[in-house]
């Protein structure tokens, strides 16, 4: 899993977030390298709590504070070597409502390796203002597209479910259900890929 950004871009205060704070509730639990060491871990950006795995965020398991020093955010490569990235994309789909009545503009499948679909959602942390969002899904290992490619126009009534299953990752741009746990639950939608990796750019709106 992996994910792009730009670091001066309005739409990712905090690019590496994956969860809000449980301690102070107000800052986001966000991805980080020590500067010192280049330890990667997490910590809060209000009240500095951290923790050592996103997957044990809660009030009970923070370390002791001050456990590690000055701090820079990671890079897309170095979330991936940790296999984080999905804590960053789980994220990311409850800033946007997973996508909620947004529009898929845009589906092209590239020599059956590679997926790029772009989507039209707001972005609740932004006014509610709208964003383009492209998803690229690398490795491709099965997928369905009932629409014809290059589509435009339609409706994620749905939304965007998520969830890594057996080490893939499967992304469904039509759940039937809002209960989707199972590979058979996926392959009943009418859009959705599974591949070895997902990136998603943030960009501008645009028709």
């Amino acid at each position: 899993m992996c994910y792009n950004f730009d670091l001066e871009t309005t739409y990712m205060n905090y690019p590496t977030k994956v969860k809000r704070c449980p301690i102070c509730k107000q800052g986001w639990v966000q991805i980080v390298k020590e500067i010192s060491s280049g330890q990667i871990y997490l910590c809060c950006s209000e009240c500095d709590a951290e923790w050592a795995d996103p997957s044990t965020i809660n009030e009970n398991n923070c370390l002791q504070f001050n456990t590690y020093g000055e701090y820079i955010v990671v890079s897309p490569d170095e979330i991936k070597a940790k296999s984080w990235g999905k804590y960053v994309l789980e994220e990311f789909l409850k800033r946007i409502h997973n996508g909620d009545d947004g529009l898929i503009r845009k589906v092209e499948i590239n020599n059956m390796k590679e997926a790029i679909i772009i989507v039209s959602v707001m972005d609740f942390e932004n006014s509610q203002s709208w964003i383009n969002v492209k998803f690229t899904a690398n490795n491709l290992k099965e997928f369905k597209i009932v629409q014809k490619q290059n589509f435009s126009n339609v409706v994620l009534s749905s939304g965007i479910k998520f969830k890594e299953i057996d080490g893939f990752c499967f992304l469904d741009f039509d759940p039937y259900s809002d209960e989707i746990d199972t590979v058979d639950d996926f392959r009943r939608s009418e859009v959705y890929v599974c591949c070895d990796e997902i990136c998603f750019d943030i960009l501008p709106y645009s028709e």
